[in-house]
């Protein structure tokens, strides 16, 4: 179960209320992050579990503590969320994507893909660098932003592009950081749309031509 897109600030605000008059039950402190609000720390899953009962009613079960609680309250307002053990504050990390669909040569060479490319993770190291590096993460070809455009269900999202095809590596090497691109949904299958694959800077000339 996912956290529903319902619950806003204000919920999550109401929800460290109910918390200050209650307290917090044993089994749900946490054992990893401190939600910081006011001088206070509280445990970041109880506070969104909680504030799902402000808006439907149940307190909410069955969903991820870690990046996905801890990316959900940064992007509503929270961004003073601390690890318990290094005290180092956390920051917004890349969502995981499926991006089986982007390929148009189909599930078989999505598979080869995946098995050529040798560290499937590389994706996810890229994204958090940018993230890191520039605070969001923007199409390389057209700059669009899906956490500007779309606000909370937009944060850490975005789509990596293989500039040099897995499928012409033949497992002799690794795809490494340089390889990759951040891309738009709409610019990944422009991307693709030619063989031998565009490069970001031909869909990006392509794009610029087209607003002339």
């Amino acid at each position: 179960m996912s956290i529903p897109n319902t619950i806003d600030h204000s919920h999550l605000v109401k929800a460290i209320q109910l918390i200050k008059v209650n307290g917090v039950p044993k089994r749900r402190a946490s054992t990893k992050y401190d939600l910081l609000y006011e001088g206070n720390a509280y445990p970041p899953k109880y506070v969104v579990a909680l504030a799902n009962t402000v808006v439907n009613g149940m307190e909410l079960r069955h969903f991820s503590g870690g990046k996905e609680t801890n990316n959900f309250l940064i992007a509503r307002g929270f961004p003073d969320i601390l690890n318990k053990k290094t005290g180092r504050k956390i920051r917004i990390e890349a969502e995981d994507e499926d991006d089986a669909d982007v390929y148009p040569e189909g599930r078989v060479s999505y598979a080869l893909h995946r098995k050529l490319e040798r560290n499937p993770k590389i994706a996810k190291k890229v994204k958090n660098k940018r993230l890191r590096d520039k605070g969001d993460l923007c199409c390389d070809v057209c700059g669009f932003s899906f956490y500007a455009r779309y606000g909370a269900i937009g944060i850490g999202f975005i789509e990596a592009h293989h500039t040099v095809p897995v499928s012409s590596l033949k497992g002799k090497r690794s795809t490494k950081l340089a390889d990759m691109a951040l891309v738009c949904s709409n610019c990944h299958r422009m991307l693709h749309r030619s063989t031998p694959l565009l490069s970001i800077a031909q869909l990006r000339n392509r794009l610029q031509k087209s607003l002339e």
